[in-house]
């Protein structure tokens, strides 16, 4: 995610301030589907469109649960656009007045229309599924409950979605991962984390001037955002229970100190800093469910890059790891809070911790019918599995969960 994708964003959510939510403009050679709480339109094989709006009907449902109890609702289905390639999804947002030429997903809004969009391109849609639920949550408090979420808050829940997992049909949320608690970690013991009374009050502007400085705060203001959340909803039933508070009375106008007050019967915010640091430092942990199948990921990706390259395919994991380590195999993931290498040589991708704590390699079962091996990790409940698609001799992939 590029630096000009954030700005043209967070310049939009400005502009749209104080405004009703507007109907999206039909565009032309596009077709329309229609899921639960989507209006999609789009120029995908059908097969894509349905996985995406099972995907984000289950997220919306989400979304809805967590804002429950907020007031003043506006109804109706969001507006999502799927795009096939990258000049599709430009020439889009372009009929709206917005150049998306340095981004990779987006919520716009302005006097043109509003609309969730992304494009498939070279990507995988598994890959495109974690802009959308950032994004969507934009959407989401955008056309709901209008400016009534502070920034940071709205970051923080945008982050906080971007990372969850669709699992047997259910959103696993509450993923911490190892990178994002490296860099808090390393922010609270270098003191560059941005006091908690600031951050709740931060203006557009202020946020706006942190992601232009090039200081860490550009960065950290979103992960840190993102930490305050998860500390809300995970660190205990009664923060829990005053997080729901606290958007209660936001819902009803108050201000973010107003509310802060309310929810957690203090106002010494100096002090909630202290315990959500010794949170991150002591208590913040990477989910070793989700460390796994972001490994298989890769090595998903690492197989697909073989296949559509036409390399012969591996027979067994020790092969996969030598292949993809002779190629110079590498991922890299760009987000809010930077960008994230894996690299093939490292040992730790061929493997996994199990739910009793074990490390295993990931099985591994030889190539058949022309597509590309699959991996599982067995001794996870429920165990995820690499399947692959083939569509009109383009090969993807998705995890299932048995």
């Amino acid at each position: 995610m590029t630096l000009s994708r954030i700005q043209v964003i967070l310049v939009l959510f400005i502009l749209g301030l104080g405004s009703a939510p507007i109907a999206a403009t039909a565009s032309p050679g596009l077709e329309t589907y229609e899921s639960k709480y989507y209006t999609i339109r789009h120029n995908l094989p059908d097969e894509q469109v349905r996985r995406a709006a099972e995907h984000m009907d289950l997220v919306f449902r989400e979304y809805s649960k967590r804002f429950a109890g907020f007031r003043s609702r506006r109804k109706g289905r969001q507006n999502l656009y799927l795009l096939k390639t990258k000049q599709d999804y430009v020439d889009l947002l372009a009929g709206f007045g917005i150049n998306g030429s340095a981004s990779g997903g987006m919520f716009f809004y302005g006097p043109r229309g509003s609309g969730l969009a992304t494009y498939i391109g070279g990507r995988d849609i598994e890959d495109v599924f974690p802009i959308l639920q950032h994004e969507g949550l934009h959407q989401f408090v955008r056309n709901y409950m209008g400016d009534r979420v502070p920034l940071w808050l709205n970051e923080g829940l945008a982050e906080y979605f971007e990372q969850a997992r669709i699992v047997k049909g259910k959103v696993k949320t509450g993923i911490a991962d190892p990178n994002r608690i490296a860099i808090l970690r390393k922010a609270i013991e270098a003191d560059v984390a941005l006091p908690f009374d600031s951050l709740i009050n931060i203006s557009s502007q202020q946020w706006h001037a942190n992601m232009l400085s090039g200081s860490p705060q550009g960065y950290i203001q979103y992960v840190q955002s993102w930490s305050i959340v998860h500390f809300l909803v995970h660190d205990s039933k009664k923060l829990r229970g005053g997080f729901n508070v606290f958007l209660n009375e936001l819902s009803a106008g108050r201000t973010p100190d107003q509310a802060f007050r309310k929810a957690f019967r203090t106002d010494n915010v100096q002090a909630f800093h202290r315990r959500w640091e010794a949170y991150v430092l002591e208590e913040l942990k990477p989910d070793d469910f989700t460390v796994a199948v972001d490994r298989m990921r890769f090595l998903a990706a690492g197989l697909k890059h073989l296949h559509d390259r036409g390399v012969e395919m591996p027979a067994d994991l020790d092969a996969l790891k030598q292949t993809l380590q002779d190629r110079g195999f590498h991922t890299v993931t760009r987000s809010h809070v930077g960008q994230t290498r894996t690299e093939a040589s490292d040992e730790s991708v061929y493997s996994f911790t199990d739910s009793k704590g074990r490390q295993k390699p990931f099985g591994f079962t030889p190539a058949a019918d022309g597509l590309p091996p699959s991996l599982r990790a067995v001794g996870l409940r429920p165990m995820p599995t690499v399947q692959w698609i083939e569509d009109g001799g383009n090969v993807s992939y998705k995890i299932a969960y048995r």
